[in-house]
């Protein structure tokens, strides 16, 4: 599973008046993303699909879900499942049967500086570089397109669709032709989006997985054959 792309930048256009108004519009137009995916609760499906370059190479598909609600996050996504609250930070691994959780009220605590825990994990954006060059290669009464084309690392471009209210759709990393890379394209779309839906008192509880007593985590009956350990 690709992990931890960020949208970073951009690009080469058209002339340079063009260039510098796509890109500051992009600038806009994502933080205006980012603002409305801080300011609701929400929860969306995803579909990552990841194509090879080699044709008798199947691609492969995976799907998840992310939510979110305040200081609460949860994400289900291929092996891996995440969970945050004001308590705990959970990581559970599926294949492995392994659980790690984090006690964010110890760290607070132990944290002069007053640690807080960063719940909106998706959509961040390197915005230092949104100063130059993107592409708008669409635009209706539905939403915007736009292509980003990125100077380092193995992605040599990417394309945003964007709603015309601001919810992000679908994001497409193209990757350069090599020996060592045998991706061709990851295609990353976020379905059934949905703000301010209505959540269950546990949806973000980590007692679905394990309980503290006396001091110490005992699993869930659903969980019992997983290990569990507690991170610094």
């Amino acid at each position: 599973m690709i992990k931890g792309i960020k949208i970073a930048t951009i690009i080469y256009c058209f002339g340079l008046f063009q260039t510098m108004l796509h890109a500051q519009n992009l600038k806009e137009d994502m933080f205006k993303v980012a603002e409305k995916y801080q300011a609701y609760s929400f929860k969306m499906n995803i579909e990552m699909k990841i194509n090879h370059w080699k044709s008798d190479e199947p691609s492969k598909v995976e799907k998840g879900i992310v939510k979110k609600q305040g200081d609460n996050y949860f994400s289900d996504f291929g092996d891996q499942t995440t969970i945050k609250n004001k308590r705990y930070s959970l990581m559970l691994l599926k294949q492995e049967k392994y659980i790690q959780y984090l006690d964010l009220t110890q760290l607070a605590k132990n944290d002069s500086s007053g640690y807080q825990p960063d719940y909106m994990e998706i959509l961040k954006a390197d915005t230092t570089n949104y100063n130059r060059n993107a592409k708008l290669i669409s635009a209706d009464d539905k939403g915007k397109e736009y292509e980003v084309k990125v100077a380092d690392g193995p992605i040599k471009k990417m394309r945003l669709k964007i709603s015309n209210n601001y919810v992000l759709q679908q994001i497409t990393y193209f990757y350069e032709k090599t020996e060592e890379s045998p991706v061709k394209e990851v295609i990353i779309t976020y379905n059934n989006v949905v703000f301010n839906p209505k959540f269950v008192s546990d949806e973000f509880s980590e007692k679905k997985y394990f309980r503290i007593v006396n001091g110490k985590a005992i699993l869930t009956s659903t969980y019992k054959d997983y290990t569990i350990l507690k991170g610094n």
